[in-house]
């Protein structure tokens, strides 16, 4: 009878130990997906759940998503708020874009991806001013060669990959959590944001300071962004996020 009884302890603890290993994996797993998105401005409201030219459209109530978490940095507050289903939708539409804005010689460049997202016309209806539009900023001396089919590229365009979509997700205000602690500096940075001149006559030589300004921020090694400065990328680029805002709902 003792014989039984210890085998049936020693079964008991098996699954004890069992169990508590997968909830810790399970734990890990959830830490290590989790992915924020910011709060604040209609950067949540803004992303409707229609879908990108692959992807099909995710239905259902996507505040299921949400869970509040106040961060302080400094004597500032941010208040983030977890969409991991948005943040992965628009993910997918980042990696459609890099397929389908690729040339005849397999190479994709910033102006046609952030074409293709949906940043750049502030009314989709008017087609020709749009193409003129395309054309000038294909053009310009700030359309970077973001990936390429070659070989040779592929280890030095990872990190503009990466930092594009950082500075994407900025623009709309969703932050993405992010490994290391290799954090832009404030002042580069501001130094860059400072370039863009919402005083001009033409709003087209607006978006070529922008296109500047990205161009500079993507073509280094990947790096972070805190809240902070997702929020001062977010506002010097509030008319890209209004854009994409605007076609989204057509």
């Amino acid at each position: 009878m003792k014989q039984v009884s210890d085998d049936a302890m020693q079964k008991l603890q098996a699954f004890q130990n069992e169990h508590k290993q997968l909830l810790e994996k399970t734990q890990y797993l959830l830490d290590n997906s989790q992915i924020r998105s910011r709060s604040g401005s209609r950067g949540n409201d803004s992303m409707s759940d229609k879908n990108s030219f692959f992807t099909q459209q995710v239905k259902g109530d996507r505040n299921r998503f949400f869970s509040p978490n106040i961060k302080e940095t400094g004597s500032e507050r941010f208040e983030s708020k977890t969409d991991a289903g948005l943040i992965r939708q628009f993910h997918q539409e980042y990696q459609d874009a890099l397929v389908m804005s690729k040339n005849l010689a397999g190479e994709s460049y910033l102006v046609d991806i952030i074409e293709r997202l949906n940043f750049l016309y502030a009314d989709v209806s008017l087609k020709e001013k749009n193409r003129q539009l395309y054309a000038f900023l294909e053009k310009s001396k700030q359309n970077l060669l973001v990936k390429s089919d070659l070989e040779k590229f592929t280890n030095d365009q990872d990190d503009i990959v990466k930092n594009l979509f950082k500075i994407c997700c900025a623009i709309l205000n969703m932050s993405v959590q992010q490994r290391g602690t290799n954090f832009l500096d404030d002042k580069l940075l501001q130094t860059y944001l400072d370039g863009i001149n919402y005083h001009r006559d033409d709003p087209e030589l607006v978006l070529i300071d922008q296109l500047a300004t990205i161009k500079s921020l993507i073509n280094r090694k990947s790096y972070s962004l805190t809240d902070k400065q997702i929020k001062m990328i977010h506002d010097k680029f509030r008319n890209m996020f209004d854009n994409r805002e605007r076609a989204q709902y057509l």
